[in-house]
């Protein structure tokens, strides 16, 4: 894709910008929404507070940098699965480093985007975060619409 021929490379890039540029402004409405939805005080309980705070700064920023990181965590997809077909990696193995892969990015981009105040050491984000993916019935919480937004880009 990304690597073997020049012409593919251009074409898949400028697939991946037109993927983002149609995707972009639907993932601009998912975090609008989804920053109104989300109970606070209940976030207060599980000192995650600030991470409501973090994703209603996130849908303050400006459309065209939401473009630009949903654009190079494409990108970044595309030349990781690249790679792992020049290596010629089999499938059930090629599958879990895939998945391996995506899950690292988004505990990455959670820690990144929704706790960045919190002290390196900090982990703390971790177990928020397996809560709010499995206690969804409590409530919506922001590191889930981080794990859809991943999980769009790469599937």
């Amino acid at each position: 894709m990304l690597l073997t021929n020049r012409r593919h490379r251009v074409l898949f890039v400028a697939l991946a910008g037109m993927e983002m540029a149609w995707f972009a402004p639907f993932a601009a409405l998912l975090l609008a929404y989804w920053s109104r939805r989300v109970d606070r005080a209940w976030l207060t309980t599980l000192e995650a507070a600030p991470t409501a705070d973090a994703l209603s700064a996130l849908q303050a920023a400006p459309a065209l940098g939401l473009f630009w990181v949903l654009f190079g965590g494409m990108l970044f997809y595309m030349l990781a699965a690249d790679l792992l077909n020049q290596r010629q990696i089999g499938s059930p193995t090629r599958d879990l480093i895939m998945l391996a892969i995506v899950l690292t990015t988004s505990l990455l981009a959670i820690r990144g985007l929704l706790y960045g105040t919190a002290a390196p050491t900090d982990l703390r984000f971790l177990p928020n975060t397996m809560n709010g993916v499995f206690n969804f019935t409590a409530g919506r919480r922001p590191e889930v619409v981080i794990l859809l937004l991943n999980a769009f880009l790469w599937f």
